[in-house]
Parts: structure tokens; sequence; C-alpha cells
């Protein structure tokens, strides 16, 4: 059974006609299944574990990056494949797994080609691309108990990244199947006389492959972001969960495996 999963930004008259489009080509393709819709009144974990629960074998995620996000950290525990059908034109996610906008997307669904993949983990969220360090300074990173990087400048960016820096401003992959998460420690200029913005030196940058990392700060926590979705503090722990997932893409797809 395929199980829908529509974010509550869905119900917005400006999607309904695209809407109606998908829910009529999945009727064409025989892949039409249970939909249950995010409200005020519905926990979006509740739901896709109820419709688990009665033989969903797919969950598919239908809205945007976020939308997404969410549903792969909720699927992450269980043995079913995940979809995605974007509903906004610039979606980062859909780029990389080469899912087309809409209704073009029910097609990829039905040719189920799928790839195993491995998942970021931060307490029990799971997270497919990468963590985003806020004030990465006075930041230790024990790494597989073995050694430990220290960030003690304020001019430091930090991401640990599982398939890559997806919803980043540079999109940036890495394998996304090779039983490690990447540590890329990066420093950062001030560049403009009246307005400064940190730039990013990637040239500079030092990557640290890892399946285990435990995270401390000084006096002051730090928030770590997976993907835009969700917030932790540090101290915390960072591990890989190899071939955590099965996602359904395209031919057209970015996703690195090696």
């Amino acid at each position: 059974m395929y199980f829908y999963f529509y974010d509550k930004f869905t119900q917005d008259k400006q999607y309904e006609v695209e809407l109606t489009r998908i829910e009529t080509r999945l009727i064409e393709l025989g892949i039409n299944g249970r939909v249950e819709k995010l409200s005020i009144f519905k926990n979006a974990k509740e739901l896709i574990e109820d419709g688990i629960k009665k033989g969903a074998h797919t969950v598919v995620a239908v809205g945007d990056d976020s939308t997404f996000a969410t549903v792969v950290s909720i699927v992450a525990a269980y043995d079913v494949s995940v979809g995605f059908i974007p509903l906004i034109q610039e979606s980062r996610f859909a780029e990389v797994l080469g899912i087309p906008f809409g209704q073009e997307a029910a097609n990829v669904l039905s040719q189920r080609l799928v790839q195993d993949v491995d998942l970021g983990r931060i307490q029990d969220h799971h997270f497919l691309g990468t963590l985003y360090a806020s004030e990465p300074s006075q930041l230790e990173l024990k790494c597989d108990a073995q050694y430990t990087i220290s960030t003690t400048e304020d001019t430091t960016e930090l991401r640990i990244m599982n398939c890559g820096d997806i919803i980043g401003e540079e999109m940036r992959l890495m394998p996304a199947a090779d039983g490690r998460i990447d540590i890329v420690v990066s420093p950062v200029v001030e560049e403009g006389m009246l307005r400064k913005k940190k730039v990013r030196q990637n040239e500079k940058e030092s990557i640290f492959p890892v399946k285990h990392v435990e995270i401390s700060s000084g006096s002051e926590s730090v928030t770590l972001s997976a993907d835009g979705v969700e917030n932790f503090t540090t101290p915390c722990e960072v591990d890989v969960v190899p071939s955590a997932m099965k996602l359904i893409v395209g031919r057209d797809r970015k996703l690195r495996t090696n």
C-alpha cells in the first residue's frame, strides 16, 4: 500500500489544480493509496506510523523539502521505501533525487527505482543531508574515540554531512552509501566595506570521514540544525546508520553512492 503524507501548506488553494493532476495520474498508474493531511489537530509522526502499521510499504512525502526531511526522520525506524512528490519548483531534495515537479513525479514513483542510502543520526532524529552548526567556535569533536577536532576561532564554519550539503547556498554532495559521515571544517573571512559578509574558504577546508562523533562546547551550548527541520544543542552525539533507508529515485538523480 502507498501512503501519501500531505503537508499542511498543500491545503492552500494555489495547489488545488496540481494536486488534482497528481491524484489523477496516481490512479492512472495504479499507485494511488491512503492520503493523510497534516493539520493542527494531526501529528505527523502519529499519522505516518499509523499508516505503516496498517500495511504501507511506501511512504510518499507531498510538499516541500521540509516535508521530505520530516518524513525521512520518522520513517527511518521502519523497513519501508520513501518517495517524494515536490509541490515547489525549486526543491533541492527533488533535484538530488532526480524527481520532477508535481504530476511528473508520479511516473518516477511508478518505476520504483530504489537506492539504499545511509542516514545521519543525532539523538533519535535521522537526517539525509547535513547538520549545520550555528556558532561553531570553541567546540570539541571526539571522532571515533580516536582523535579530537577543536574549533577555537569564531571564524570557522562547521558542517557534518551525510549525503551532502543539500539545502545550503552552495549544494555539495558526498557519498550517500559509504558508511561514513563527513565533518567539514571551513575557515571563513569577512568581505565588504560597509556590509560585511562571511565568505567560506573552501580551498582551505578540512574533511574528516567518521562513523561517530561526540560534540561538546564551552560554557554556552551550540545549536545544530538537521537539514533545517529540527534543532539540537550541545553536548550531543552524532553517528551514521549504514543502508538505513530505501529511497525512490529518478534516472537523472545526482545522489552519489561512492
